[in-house]
């Protein structure tokens, strides 16, 4: 039996190193590239533009000058610029206006994971064979 798991998790390691090794040889000879296509979700002009919500709009700004000038880009169109910041301080506002409910959600997740690890951690403490019991699983 022994000799049969330790087979096992060799095989299942050295298959998972193979697909590791053929990954990385697809990313070098380039056969994984998304093309075209992945730039769909992007608006017009919207590559290269820095979109960091946490930053004030002066800081913003400045990265965003210090981008354009490492990128090469000088197509700064006033206009195109505008209208995609208003759409990007329209994201912020949803952002702030649905963190609420995110961090609600996330505390209610993180509250019953411990709640329930922790009823059953105790739980098996005082009663070590109570799963064994419930589920009519016997021992080997």
């Amino acid at each position: 039996m022994t000799l049969t798991i330790g087979t096992l998790l060799a095989l299942s390691f050295l298959i998972s190193v193979l697909g590791l090794f053929i990954f990385i040889w697809a990313q070098i000879n380039g056969l994984m590239r998304a093309g075209p296509a992945s730039e769909v979700i992007f608006a017009k002009g919207e590559v290269g533009l820095v979109e960091d919500s946490s930053l004030s709009q002066i800081t913003r700004a400045a990265l965003q000058h210090v981008e354009s000038e490492s990128s090469g880009r000088t197509d700064d169109d006033a206009e195109q610029r505008t209208a995609i910041s208003a759409e990007f301080e329209a994201r912020v506002e949803q952002d702030r206006s649905s963190r609420a409910a995110a961090f609600g959600f996330l505390a209610s997740l993180i509250f019953w994971l411990l709640l329930g690890g922790g009823l059953i951690a105790s739980e098996k403490l005082k009663a070590a064979d109570i799963l064994k019991a419930r589920h009519g699983i016997s021992s080997p």
